[in-house]
């Protein structure tokens, strides 16, 4: 059978100074990690090629590189004299539109619809599929966002962009509900979870020591958590509550944030951090939690469970995919502090229940999350784009 071609168009966030997952430290292109462990996955498949495409102001020797069946491709631009984020917007979106019209590869896979990729994925003529990272229309509508926001725009370069692709890759049955009457087809692939992960052993120590891996934003919602927590530390008192992500201190939101961190002395918030201390964060957890008012999937409860941490997610989006209630993990619904309270409570009081939970979540886990898993189902997307 031959060799498909993929063009993978990311986003570089070294190449991007609003990105907070930018880190000079290592090779371009840095991206999401859920891209990462897809790409782990693709790495060692003898029956594709992919061009990992992204649009780059100062790449340097070695950037252009094979690793395995992975070809980093990293397009040169200059930002247009355009105000704003305009400039580098539309300079990286012709830059790459030209490199893959000349590349001409069998399959466009652009990774996001808010930046240049999904739109490039839009404009070109080849078979093309976007993977929904983020449900931009969801969020702006979560958000009461304004047309010229961010997530405003967001949201329209979204709509535009799905119905001119030959379908959208959603990570969830959330995700594919949102936008199956936009998109002509939809192939539902949940994120890969990094081998590391699975490598973890917790300690299982006594007292509470809760985890919540997420941004500091709105419809993260840490702030419930920090409110559902003092129920939680009345009746244990030695319970720890520890926060990880990144905090912009200017938004009202990371503000508050702060205020309800200070006033919660059993809270910890250590900021954004790198994988190394969320591993050994997961190392010392009781639970993981993600409260969240919008998630597209919950790639944090994903790689909680392949720790073989117990889990509490809230009933939106797609956490619901992650995790079955009282089976892999404790659902409440989104927003209910009362709620996730109980929960905190439920899952501490009987922990030979949050054991038998964690079990069932990391062998769940190692079915549908490893990198090999979800490269298998992307394979047989592309063939299935490739054919029709």
């Amino acid at each position: 059978m031959r060799k498909l071609r993929i063009g993978m168009l990311v986003v570089d966030a070294n190449d991007h100074s609003s990105f907070q997952h930018r880190d000079h430290s290592r090779r371009s292109p840095v991206l999401h990690t859920a891209i990462h462990n897809l790409l782990d996955g693709l790495r060692a498949r003898d029956e594709i090629e992919v061009e990992v495409i992204y649009g780059a102001q100062d790449a340097v020797d070695g950037d252009d590189r094979w690793e395995g069946s992975l070809h980093y491709v990293p397009v040169a631009y200059k930002p247009m004299p355009v105000p704003g984020i305009g400039g580098p917007f539309l300079a990286r979106t012709l830059a790459l539109l030209r490199y893959v019209r000349k590349s001409k590869p069998d399959i466009i896979h652009a990774q996001g619809t808010e930046r240049e990729s999904g739109l490039v994925a839009a404009l070109t003529t080849f078979p093309s599929v976007i993977t929904l990272h983020g449900n931009m229309t969801e969020i702006a509508r979560s958000l009461n966002a304004g047309l010229f926001s961010y997530f405003g725009l967001a949201s329209a370069l979204e709509r535009f962009a799905l119905g001119r692709v030959s379908g959208a890759h959603c990570i969830s049955s959330y995700t594919r509900d949102c936008v199956q009457h936009r998109a002509p087809r939809t192939w539902i692939i949940p994120n890969a979870v990094s081998p590391c992960y699975f490598d973890i052993h917790p300690k299982n120590c006594g007292s509470p020591h809760v985890v919540c891996i997420a941004g500091i934003s709105e419809w993260k919602n840490p702030i419930l958590l920090i409110k559902a927590s003092a129920k939680l530390h009345a009746e244990f008192p030695d319970a720890q509550v520890h926060v990880y992500g990144a905090c912009d201190e200017a938004h009202p939101y990371g503000r508050a944030f702060l205020d309800a961190i200070a006033k919660h002395p059993w809270c910890v918030f250590h900021g954004q951090c790198s994988t190394d201390i969320l591993l050994t964060a997961l190392k010392d957890a009781t639970c993981a939690v993600l409260p969240s008012k919008q998630e597209n999937f919950g790639l944090a409860l994903a790689e909680a469970m392949a720790a073989g941490i117990p889990c509490i997610g809230s009933d939106t989006g797609g956490i619901p995919d992650v995790i079955t209630d009282q089976i892999t993990g404790l659902l409440f619904p989104s927003g209910d502090a009362d709620a996730l309270a109980d929960r905190l409570i439920e899952i501490h009081r009987d922990r030979q229940q949050a054991e038998k939970m964690a079990a069932a979540g990391k062998e769940d886990a190692s079915k549908r999350f490893t990198a090999g898993a979800v490269a298998d189902a992307h394979i047989k997307m592309y063939r299935e784009i490739a054919h029709a």
